[in-house]
């Protein structure tokens, strides 16, 4: 017998935080086992046709192909731009040693209402980094583990790996994995056989990242690593900044619900943060060249989310809290705007802290500006921590972040 958890608990601005086990369904009509002993082949090949109808309500398990780059249960190869007419739809895929859905230079694929269970490296991926206007939608990931027999990326695997962010990702779920739910690693130029030095995934705008949902991760929600740098046009000379709004992301009893590493007018809008061990929400870098100011025009910002640093029904203890809520970064350029902090009050957190680097900053550097408005604090004394004196500089732009009007008087929150 197992316990499960499910519960629904209304935050204090109105809010409904939704924390319950993912069910599902894992048999198919039809079914594919792979049972030699020789590693043989169960994966599905599609190579260099445009018209293929797609793979529908299929059920892939014990992949036996282990040690093999290419062998996946499913795998999209080089099939250019598919205009939407081939999908994958409705499959289960669990207990596999190489991935579950690989889209290798393929474009305008339709990627939905999928479940994968079990499955070692990176799970729903997306291989080179020229690979554009995917839609991977309804999906589900559980259980999405490390392999030592792939790529180096796969010892630290993604139940979602997006390695160009024009991409749509929208209305996923990732729970229970070692390391990551969604991990956008952008190279200076796509990988492999789709090397291009024209394509630079660094600087293309966002696609689309919106209502995805984390738990129970060994890592992070959300991981945009190593860099980040939108541009207006995506071209690698393109220099003016375009920001990429990250919408809506849900992320509890992670490492950390969301990081970003080096990157330019990044944007998080509606993520609500919860029972998160390190951070809710940090910030590592802000490339001055890359922005052109504050705000959400111009800016990296954290805007309209939710906070919370212990929610104790989802019983974690009487001592835990989230160390810190928002973690700022070494540079100037980050705003906080309308976001809100939640049970602070424990002597292990506070809502605000400051980033470390290892080898960059380790003792009295410091100073960066990171401004605020329209922020709220619910049963949070806690309202910042800091390592020594002048470490960051915390711009109250309204008031609202000491709980004083411009003027001088008192604000009532």
């Amino acid at each position: 017998m197992y316990t499960h958890l499910g519960l629904s608990v209304t935050l204090p601005d109105g809010t409904v935080f939704e924390g319950r086990a993912e069910a599902n369904l894992q048999h198919r009509r039809v079914s594919k086992v792979g049972l030699e002993k020789k590693l043989a082949a169960i994966s599905l090949v599609v190579a260099s046709c445009s018209t293929l109808p797609g793979q529908e309500r299929t059920s892939l398990w014990a992949d036996w192909n282990m040690l093999r780059l290419g062998r996946y249960p499913i795998h999209w190869h080089l099939m250019g731009n598919i205009n939407y007419k081939s999908y994958v739809r409705g499959c289960a895929i669990h207990q596999t040693f190489n991935r579950a859905v690989t889209i290798h230079n393929t474009h305008q694929l339709l990627v939905e209402h999928n479940v994968i269970y079990d499955i070692m490296g990176g799970a729903f991926f997306i291989e080179d980094g020229i690979e554009t206007e995917n839609i991977l939608q309804y999906n589900l990931a559980v259980f999405v583990k490390q392999s030592t027999s792939l790529l180096n990326d796969d010892v630290t695997p993604a139940a979602y790996w997006v390695t160009n962010p024009n991409n749509i990702i929208r209305h996923n779920a990732a729970a229970g994995g070692t390391h990551f739910g969604f991990w956008y690693r952008m190279h200076d130029n796509p990988d492999g056989p789709s090397y291009n030095t024209n394509i630079c995934q660094k600087r293309v705008p966002l696609g689309e990242f919106f209502n995805n949902t984390v738990h129970s991760q060994g890592w992070f929600g959300l991981w945009i690593f190593q860099e980040f740098f939108p541009m207006k046009d995506g071209g690698c000379t393109s220099g003016t900044p375009k920001p990429a709004v990250f919408q809506s992301l849900t992320t509890w009893n992670c490492e950390k619900g969301a990081e970003w590493v080096n990157v330019g007018t990044v944007q998080f809008n509606t993520f609500i943060m919860v029972n998160n061990e390190k951070a809710g929400i940090e910030a590592k870098r802000i490339f001055r060249w890359a922005v052109s100011g504050f705000g959400e025009d111009r800016g990296a910002t954290v805007s309209n989310s939710t906070i919370v640093g212990h929610m104790d029904e989802l019983g974690l203890g009487s001592n835990y809290c989230t160390r810190r809520g928002v973690i700022t970064p070494f540079d100037d350029g980050m705003s906080v705007l309308n976001t809100q902090f939640i049970n602070f009050d424990r002597s292990n957190c506070t809502a605000i802290g400051v980033t470390s680097i290892d080898g960059t900053c380790t003792d009295r550097c410091g100073g960066w500006a990171v401004r605020f408005s329209g922020i709220q604090y619910r049963n949070s004394p806690n309202k910042a921590g800091f390592r020594w004196e002048h470490e960051v500089q915390l711009v109250d732009t309204d008031g609202s972040l000491t709980g004083k009007h411009t003027s001088g008087t008192e604000q009532n929150s």
